[in-house]
């Protein structure tokens, strides 16, 4: 006994599966050459410009003792307040292991790469 009285007919079914496979067959061959069509998006945020880090390491400064104490070696040795800022950012990012140190050939940029 049939749920339905009335059917899809032979050659629709034969489409919609040769559609289907076909949608299967490119699926497959995306997923072999790398790309998960399925994969949730990953969204990878800007890194900050530069006013945003003197924002931040002046935020950070009024709560770490660490930022504080970076920042006024910074200006005591004649950096100008932002540069202090941005320097002292990227002194305790190295320190916590938030980020890597340049290499000695490298110049040091007074901003976070």
């Amino acid at each position: 006994m049939a749920l339905f009285s009335d059917t899809v007919p032979k050659w629709i079914y034969d489409q919609k599966c040769q559609e289907y496979d076909t949608l299967l067959d490119k699926y497959h061959a995306l997923r072999q050459s790398g790309y998960d069509p399925s994969s949730k998006i990953r969204l990878i945020a800007p890194k900050p410009d530069s006013g945003e880090q003197v924002v931040m390491a002046g935020e950070q400064a009024f709560v770490d003792p660490r930022m504080r104490r970076a920042v006024e070696q910074c200006l005591a040795e004649g950096m100008t307040e932002a540069e202090a800022l941005r320097e002292a950012y990227r002194l305790v990012n190295i320190a916590t292991g938030k980020a890597m140190p340049s290499s000695a050939g490298e110049s040091l940029p007074l901003a976070i790469p």
